[in-house]
């Protein structure tokens, strides 16, 4: 009960952290308040090596590395229909994904991915009050206002309704929904309060931890934050860094940005990400390519078919 009113307690203060400006103080607190380090790779000095963020292509490249993690999964069970969330307030926005779910969405001249939408959303993960949630839809473990590279790997974040005592966040998801796919992104909150050698160490955890358990893990690089633009150039060339390190599928969302105003991110909450004047997150068509979340949606999904369309190849 105690470990539960805790989690409560630091749970309302991550939420209303992600909802303002204010995320650095809070996050830092809440650090402080975390181990100092869930065991992360003993190599997690930055690169010397700066990757320029303009010559990485905005959907993925899928190697043969890839296609070898998930036959790895695909002989140990991993649904090929289901892939995790792994992130922050922007990745646990529930104008991100969803409308996939629920059918408030347009693809304009992408029918061809409808093809994916109908792969990932034929398969329940799990079931939420009573009501079946699919890749799209459903709330992710792992995933959560205010998080930092640090929480999915913390068991103190995890929900102990769905989670076993001293499980991560993490391995909890990955437990639950059985993937095949995952997708990560972080970057956003660190760059305020987690220092550039803890966040490459605890993004190289996630990655050797998912594709470990046989899951290929997609990275993502995530907006520029107006507020601080030098430290969002900075942790994500080592998001990119990564991706090339470990040879995993690469979605440059910081390069699909660049040309949107205000870099599609909120001027008010600079750690989320802005709306079409009809609200439509889902509507891939040309008038509503000027809103942040948007770009999010579609990049995220031409990377599940890009990835899918290579692994599922015999």
């Amino acid at each position: 009960m105690q470990r539960f009113l805790l989690l409560v307690v630091l749970l309302g203060l991550l939420i209303s952290a992600c909802s303002n400006t204010t995320l650095e103080s809070t996050v830092i607190s809440t650090e402080t308040a975390m181990p100092a380090s869930p065991n992360p790779t003993e190599a997690t000095a930055a690169s010397p090596v700066e990757p320029n963020l303009h010559d990485y292509p905005i959907t993925p490249m899928v190697s043969l590395r890839a296609h070898e993690i998930y036959v790895d999964g695909q002989s140990r069970g991993r649904n090929p229909h289901v892939f995790a969330k792994i992130g922050d307030c922007m990745t646990d926005s529930p104008n991100y994904l969803v409308p996939f779910s629920t059918g408030s969405y347009d693809l304009g001249d992408h029918v061809h991915l409808q093809e994916t939408i109908d792969w990932f959303a034929a398969v329940t993960v799990r079931e939420v009050d009573g009501r079946p949630v699919d890749s799209f839809s459903t709330t992710s473990m792992a995933a959560g206002s205010g998080f930092t590279s640090s929480g999915p790997l913390d068991p103190i974040w995890a929900n102990p309704n769905w989670c076993r005592h001293g499980e991560s966040p993490l391995a909890c998801e990955y437990r639950i929904v059985n993937p095949s796919l995952a997708l990560i992104m972080f970057g956003t909150s660190d760059v305020t309060s987690i220092k550039i050698d803890k966040f490459e160490g605890y993004l190289r955890t996630m990655i050797e931890e998912t594709i470990d358990a046989g899951i290929v893990p997609i990275l993502s690089t995530f907006p520029p934050r107006p507020d601080y633009p030098e430290n969002s150039q900075t942790y994500n060339q080592i998001v990119v860094q990564l991706a090339t390190d470990y040879d995993i599928p690469l979605v440059n969302l910081w390069l699909a940005l660049q040309d949107v105003p205000g870099y599609g991110v909120d001027p008010e909450h600079p750690n989320q990400l802005t709306l079409p004047e009809d609200g439509c997150a889902a509507c891939l068509t040309n008038e509503h390519m000027d809103a942040g979340i948007t770009v999010h949606n579609m990049t995220t999904l031409l990377a599940l078919y890009e990835v899918t369309q290579a692994v599922t190849k015999e």
